[in-house]
Parts: structure tokens; C-alpha cells; sequence
């Protein structure tokens, strides 16, 4: 993977870290995932640029309605969920230090 690659990855692991959330339709986490990667791989300035929107809409609604993509775009959008899960809980007490502080498990 070259350096390029490797910061287009990195801008597109950040960015739908950031925009994907649990509430969300299959179809607006598809739309996450595509503005995702055309961010990283083409920059912000190309987000903004006239029927960016549509676009995404149009590509989105294409992966939702085939099943392999469906299938494959929703596990990435679970991947990052389950991941943003995992930082937002606090990790269980394990049952020695209960123990050790008196208290029952």
C-alpha cells in the first residue's frame, strides 16, 4: 500500500467513524459509506460540488437494491458500529476485583 493509499484509508476510516450511527436506515448508511470514500479518495472539495448529493443517492440506492452489495456494505457499517460500541461502554469489572473490595458479583 503506498503512502497515498494509506492516508485515503485513513481519511475514510475517520470520517465514517465519525458520520455512521446505530439510528440509521440501511440506506443512509450506504450513503455514509459512499461520502466516505469519495471524501478520502477525491477530498472535500469534490463533496461539495453540484448533484454531489444526487450522486451519492443514486450510488446508495444502487447498493441497496443489490443483495451481495447490500450484504457487504451493511457489515462494514456494522464493523464500525460494533467497534463505536465498544469505546462508548465501559469494560465490565471482573468478578476478582468484586471480591476484593467486598462486594458480591
Amino acid at each position: 500500500m503506498t503512502d497515498s493509499n494509506k492516508e485515503s484509508s485513513g481519511r475514510f476510516h475517520e470520517k465514517l467513524s465519525e458520520s455512521i450511527d446505530l439510528g440509521l436506515s440501511a440506506k443512509e448508511l450506504v450513503e455514509k459509506i459512499v461520502r466516505a470514500a469519495l471524501e478520502a479518495e477525491f477530498g472535500g472539495g469534490f463533496t461539495r460540488s453540484k448533484g454531489f448529493d444526487k450522486m451519492v443517492g443514486t450510488i446508495a440506492d444502487v447498493m441497496v437494491a443489490n443483495p451481495d452489495l447490500r450484504r457487504q456494505s451493511l457489515s462494514i457499517a456494522s464493523s464500525y458500529i460494533g467497534k463505536k460500541i465498544q469505546v462508548t461502554r465501559p469494560s465490565p469489572v471482573p468478578p476478582q476485583s468484586l471480591k476484593n473490595k467486598g462486594l458480591k458479583q
